[in-house]
């Protein structure tokens, strides 16, 4: 057995590595734990970067060593501590100073969102740092598969073949520049392009008459990208759309939205495909009268006393009680309107027999009931709700 004075000493590492990037903070300090010491132990750096404190131990202890890479250029750097006992054999801890240059930024890339089967794309990257001797890296593999087309020190280009657009997934973008950091990323997705809302897109599916919407009126949203199982949000209220194609739909405003000034309307599958917020005011009633020929213009839909189509063809009896059917009467009282209901018939203020619920049709759909005054000669239809009155236009049919 060795005498206790020529007993080796313990060093918790033997390699340290530091990670620098320039104009950042520099890397924390790491310590370094000294044991078995039966005497004391000095520790000199061989570069002057290296800084170790104490200096000296005289028993058993850490040390903590630190790097100062302010003066380096970008490179690796090596260096080491040699630790000598007062007894016994030194022993050394090497260091590696990885310094790197600031990264390169990445600010945009287009297209965004590529479809799913899309053919070969090319990708835009835009940021400022770019060299022609930035590289690209796809998920951090650097990219072989294509050139990377240096533009300026603002863009890159490169082209991502057809297989990386086979199935829903995001490649995650970097680039770097030799000895420098690497940059934050940006993303392409492959997927399903999220739904947009035309400009003025939002209208009464009876009128066609935009920039208002009313509690359980039904509406037309035009837009883009639209496929089933998508909802529509009213600032939190979502509806299930009554129709939907790939660049219309229609749906009932819920009557929650009664009292509120304005609503934020937005078509959605989930959280990540969403359009556009469109902001709309609300007004308590707009009522809209259904035309035959769904143009919002001419014929309306109307029935005759005996449950027959009203049309030119088959006109009604002055007296007799007809219904038509409309949309955008506000809030509901049980099944009839809550607010003042009133119907002129060329102008002529009409007995109005039932204005509610239409049993049997999609909720925001409302039957009125009207008698048909003796005087009418043209058969032009206004419904006012409320304050607000129902498009110009609108017809029935009546005999002279």
């Amino acid at each position: 057995m060795l005498p206790a004075a020529l007993q080796p000493f313990t060093v918790s590492s033997g390699r340290l590595t530091f990670r620098f990037v320039q104009g950042e903070a520099a890397p924390a300090a790491v310590p370094i734990a000294i044991g078995s010491l039966t005497g004391q132990v000095f520790a000199a750096p061989s570069v002057p970067w290296l800084r170790v404190t104490p200096a000296g131990l005289g028993v058993s202890g850490t040390m903590t060593v630190s790097v100062d890479p302010s003066t380096l250029p970008p490179g690796v750097h090596q260096g080491s501590i040699r630790l000598t006992p007062s007894t016994g054999d030194a022993t050394k801890v090497d260091v590696t100073l990885t310094v790197l240059a600031p990264a390169p930024i990445l600010s945009a890339v287009s297209p965004v969102l590529v479809p799913i089967g899309t053919d070969d794309t090319e990708i835009t990257l835009r940021g400022s740092g770019l060299t022609n001797k930035t590289t690209v890296q796809i998920a951090t593999v650097p990219w072989l598969l294509s050139p990377v087309r240096f533009v300026d020190a603002s863009t890159l280009r490169f082209t991502l073949p057809k297989p990386y657009f086979s199935a829903e997934t995001n490649h995650s973008i970097t680039v770097q520049n030799p000895d420098s950091a690497m940059s934050k990323p940006v993303s392409v997705a492959v997927g399903r392009s999220a739904p947009a809302i035309a400009p003025k897109g939002i209208v009464s599916a009876a009128s066609f008459a935009g920039d208002v919407i009313s509690p359980g009126e039904i509406i037309t949203i035009f837009g883009e990208n639209f496929e089933a199982g998508m909802r529509v949000n009213f600032d939190g209220i979502q509806a299930t759309p009554l129709y939907i194609t790939p660049k219309q739909l229609s749906v009932t405003v819920p009557y929650g939205r009664a009292g509120a000034r304005e609503t934020n309307v937005i078509v959605e599958m989930d959280f990540d495909r969403r359009s556009v917020p469109e902001k709309i005011a609300v007004w308590p009633a707009r009522p809209a009268v259904f035309t035959a020929n769904s143009s919002g213009q001419g014929q309306g839909a109307v029935l005759n006393q005996d449950g027959s189509v009203n049309s030119t063809a088959n006109p009604a009896t002055k007296g007799s009680v007809i219904v038509f059917y409309a949309t955008g009467g506000g809030e509901l009282s049980g099944d009839r309107l809550a607010l003042p209901v009133k119907v002129f018939i060329d102008g002529i203020e009409s007995e109005v027999l039932y204005a509610g619920v239409a049993p049997g049709l999609v909720s925001g759909s409302l039957q009125i009931n009207v008698r048909v005054p003796d005087r009418a000669s043209k058969g032009g239809v206004i419904l006012r709700v409320g304050e607000r009155e129902s498009q110009e236009g609108v017809l029935v049919a009546l005999k002279e």
